[in-house]
């Protein structure tokens, strides 16, 4: 870490031990590790308190101490339960509600939560439509079997089939799309927040950083919530989380063809999502060199990225500020976040 680095070479240069003292926990969306530690002057390491842990440490400095070892997934992991757990603390939260499609973002956000909370404290709600499969349905049931949550299963489909009668006389005419399948998300949003206020709770929304990025989420609808645990994070870090989070085998709580299923949101027949977007892997590189690196769209494109497909995603990124600004605080786990992170207008020339 930078961090350790800083504090070895302050000790050298001025001939003294420092003592480096951090504070632990989530202020909003901001994310403080721990990690105390101190350092002499010829480098070695005294004393290193635990990250994402609070706690007195006495320290000895004939002692010495081995420079902590981080692994990334591990701390992302354990940076989203301090800081969901934090969030709901501060806020006076003490239960939290979200909706399992069956795919692997919301069954990370659970697994968050029943680490962060404790699976009393969470519910799940399974949310089918005319286009969910079967097999997300079964796939939601096992996740909350296997975390031990309270949920429930509440089909929009008759609601939705009820909206669409009543806009007929607007609609009719037109071929079904972007209308109809938003519909759908909100349908659920509504249930979501409907849960929300009746039970006391919370709710999550289970949005990733690469989805939020270009737009590929629904305002009023599965951007609903008081928190986006893994708004920071790009689709690449939570496949990467739900395997870290299923390490072991004999107590995975995700199921498998959640990890490996291809992602879609259903919300249309035969629907994918990269029926819409690169693939993710293709995404998420032109997207952290965009965002947290600040390059330019010619910069990436020098890199060996496709013209066409990095002049595509930024556009989308830029002109989804709107959505943005309507979302849930994101705890904040990468240099630049959406929301307090990185702020830019709304209204301004975006060419193209």
């Amino acid at each position: 870490l930078v961090r350790q680095q800083l504090v070895a070479a302050v000790a050298k240069r001025v001939r003294a031990p420092v003592a480096y003292c951090n504070q632990i926990g989530g202020h909003d969306e901001l994310l403080f590790d721990g990690g105390s530690c101190i350092v002499t002057p010829d480098g070695v390491w005294r004393m290193c308190a635990p990250r994402w842990r609070a706690g007195v440490f006495i320290a000895d400095l004939a002692d010495e101490v081995a420079p902590p070892s981080v692994d990334p997934i591990a701390d992302l992991h354990d940076a989203l339960v301090c800081g969901l757990r934090d969030y709901c603390t501060k806020t006076r939260q003490s239960r939290v509600v979200l909706g399992l499609s069956g795919g692997i973002d919301s069954a990370v956000v659970a697994a968050l939560a029943v680490a962060a909370l404790g699976a009393e404290q969470v519910t799940g709600l399974l949310m089918p439509g005319p286009f969910s499969s079967r097999g997300s349905v079964v796939d939601a049931m096992a996740l909350a079997d296997n975390l031990g949550i309270a949920h429930h299963v509440l089909s929009i489909t008759r609601g939705f089939e009820t909206l669409l009668g009543e806009l007929d006389p607007l609609f009719a005419g037109s071929a079904p799309g972007l209308a109809e399948e938003n519909l759908q998300a909100r349908l659920r949003g509504v249930l979501v927040m409907a849960a929300a206020n009746k039970l006391g709770a919370m709710a999550l929304t289970t949005g990733n950083k690469s989805e939020v990025a270009v737009g590929y989420c629904t305002l009023y609808g599965d951007m609903n919530g008081g928190l986006a645990p893994i708004g920071d994070c790009y689709k690449t870090q939570v496949w990467a989380l739900a395997r870290w989070i299923n390490r072991d085998a004999n107590s995975a709580p995700i199921p498998e063809a959640s990890i490996t299923k291809v992602p879609s949101a259903e919300l249309r027949e035969n629907q994918a999502d990269q029926d819409s977007l690169p693939p993710y892997e293709v995404l998420d590189r032109i997207l952290q060199r965009f965002i947290e690196r600040g390059e330019s769209a010619d910069e990436i494109i020098a890199s060996g990225e496709d013209p066409h497909t990095v002049r595509r995603v930024v556009r989308l990124v830029e002109v989804n500020e709107f959505k943005r600004r309507q979302g849930a605080p994101i705890l904040r786990v990468t240099s630049k976040s959406f929301g307090v992170g990185r702020r830019v207008p709304i209204a301004r020339w975006i060419g193209g």
